[in-house]
């Protein structure tokens, strides 16, 4: 059960014209975080953001369904948002994610990434406010979805730890966000959205995914789950590489079918258009930097 008492900080959410923006961080953003943002901090540091701010740690103190293994709590921040949309009588319609060096707009900026298709490399300058502000011409704003050839499992036992895969997804098996009819397609599925909370998604679908994601951190949580690679600063985060796929996959589990991604929205259902599909931007502190994504602390 989602755990709610005490408020996040006792702060009031910041809506902007029935949109809830959001931005995660664990350092101070690398572009203009603008007032209307929400700050999710996953970690104490100073910063001078004049709009809401709560943190994580705050929030997961006392909470007997959070037990972090480590400092870094990227998975929690999941946590967060959903307490806060669901606490919140404001009225909100869509809910805009980024992290601090990150977010998905409607137009390219900077340069693109040479080594990872559908990312763009730039100085946060070079973003302008009316770039994050929702144009209302879409539901979504999200990144094009990638082909894994041999699959999620394939993918992920590649880029990442074998033993991690099957040791959460048992526990995703156990805490019920996943079925045991859904194990073989969510491995075996080709199509992935890569971080699928960042952008604009409407709040009844963002709630609808994380809801699951929360009981899968809970669940990790109480168990005390630890990575193969515990001492490795990316490796360790095994569990949130996981989340990445699991969300991807009930994402996709509620669009009509694999093809209908691409085709015109239809009432009350979750099929995308070419509209809704934006550039993930990532930035960097140097100006001129080389048009190259580099993994790091998300």
């Amino acid at each position: 059960m989602i755990y709610s008492e005490n408020m996040v900080d006792n702060k009031k959410l910041s809506v902007k014209d029935g949109v809830a923006y959001f931005n995660i961080s664990h350092c101070e953003p690398l572009f203009q975080l603008p007032n209307f943002f929400n700050l999710i901090a996953t970690s104490d540091y100073k910063f001078n953001h004049t709009g809401p701010k709560f943190s994580v740690r705050n929030h997961i103190e006392g909470n007997p369904n959070l037990n972090p293994t480590s400092s870094y709590l990227a998975d929690h921040a999941l946590y967060v948002i959903h307490d806060l949309l669901k606490s919140s009588e404001q009225d909100i319609g869509q809910v805009y994610i980024s992290c601090h060096r990150k977010v998905v707009v409607r137009n390219p900026i900077g340069s693109s990434a040479s080594n990872y298709p559908g990312m763009s490399i730039a100085h946060g300058d070079e973003l302008n406010e009316r770039d994050l502000l929702s144009d209302k011409k879409s539901r979504f704003l999200i990144m094009r979805p990638m082909i894994f050839p041999d699959g999620i499992f394939g993918q992920y036992a590649r880029k990442h730890s074998e033993k991690d895969f099957f040791n959460l997804l048992e526990l995703a098996i156990q805490c019920g966000t996943l079925s045991t009819t859904q194990v073989n397609d969510f491995a075996a599925t080709k199509m992935f959205f890569p971080g699928l909370v960042l952008g604009l998604i409407p709040k009844d679908t963002i709630l609808g995914l994380l809801e699951p994601i929360c009981r899968f951190i809970e669940c990790t949580d109480s168990l005390e789950f630890q990575p193969e690679f515990s001492g490795d600063p990316y490796q360790s985060r095994a569990r949130s590489f996981f989340i990445e796929r699991l969300l991807s996959f009930l994402f996709l589990s509620n669009v009509d079918n694999q093809q209908s991604v691409f085709k015109s929205s239809e009432e009350n259902s979750i099929s995308l258009s070419a509209k809704e599909f934006g550039f993930c931007i990532n930035f960097t502190a140097e100006k001129n930097s080389a048009a190259v994504y580099v993994h790091g602390h998300a």
